[in-house]
């Protein structure tokens, strides 16, 4: 609920508080509010509200026979609300016309209930005391609602932060799965024309002869080649005229 409250009255527009009491010491009865909102902009007056928090029915019904509870730091607030964790817990007719009333919407607040505009009183040096002790221990008066509401907004953090890793991983693994296709499919191409222009079908067990013999087909000028073949045939030639010449 407080870090609900948080969402609500984020700065720079506003300075939250929880649990802050009407006045520091045990001097006299004390009266704490669930959380107390200072708005920053001087455009938009400045205000005070005060919010009170139920998560149960029957804590809201003792509230109402206790007028004074709230009335006491309610005095010095332009706003006071109602949270409450669930509409149900206020009937029709129950909240105070003095009140507003937050309900639950999301992972914040949604106004059921506008609070009307209160005419405050000048702030105590009590209520003021109590302002300022809870800025100065505020960092050791987080509760354990508001630390398993920031580990659990930190774990889903990091959840989306691994989810959105993975995703990227999916994506660069079908790239380069695509890509390896592609290069397959290149290369049976490629083969398939040398085939057929050759006449020539590549097995795994001939690959190397054949690339050796398309090497020295590359290495050699086809002028060379063309004379050791004419040579090849001369020879040839004069061994066929001498065995037509032996006798029979």
């Amino acid at each position: 609920m407080l870090a609900a409250l948080r969402e609500r009255y984020q700065p720079p527009a506003w300075a939250f508080l929880s649990h802050v009491r009407n006045q520091t010491g045990y001097g006299r009865t004390t009266r704490t509010a669930d959380g107390m909102a200072m708005s920053l902009y001087p455009s938009r007056g400045l205000e005070l509200h005060g919010i009170e928090i139920k998560v149960e029915r029957s804590d809201f019904l003792r509230e109402l026979k206790d007028p004074e509870k709230a009335a006491e730091i309610l005095r010095f607030c332009n706003r006071w609300w109602l949270a409450v964790s669930d509409p149900a817990i206020v009937q029709p007719g129950e909240l105070p016309p003095t009140w507003g009333l937050l309900v639950p919407k999301g992972k914040g607040f949604a106004v059921k209930v506008d609070a009307p505009p209160l005419t405050p009183e000048p702030i105590s040096r009590a209520f003021l005391a109590s302002i300022f002790r809870n800025v100065v221990d505020i960092s050791t008066r987080i509760s354990g609602e508001e630390i398993a509401a920031l580990a659990a907004k930190r774990v889903e953090t990091n959840k989306e932060e691994l989810e959105m890793r993975h995703a990227s991983s999916l994506r660069y693994e079908r790239g380069v799965a695509e890509n390896a296709k592609r290069e397959a499919a290149h290369l049976r191409e490629t083969i398939a024309k040398f085939e057929a222009a050759s006449g020539v079908a590549i097995q795994s067990w001939d690959a190397e002869k054949i690339g050796e013999a398309v090497r020295w087909v590359r290495e050699n000028d086809s002028s060379v080649l063309r004379e050791r073949l004419a040579h090849i045939r001369t020879v040839a030639v004069g061994i066929i005229e001498v065995v037509d010449r032996a006798p029979k």
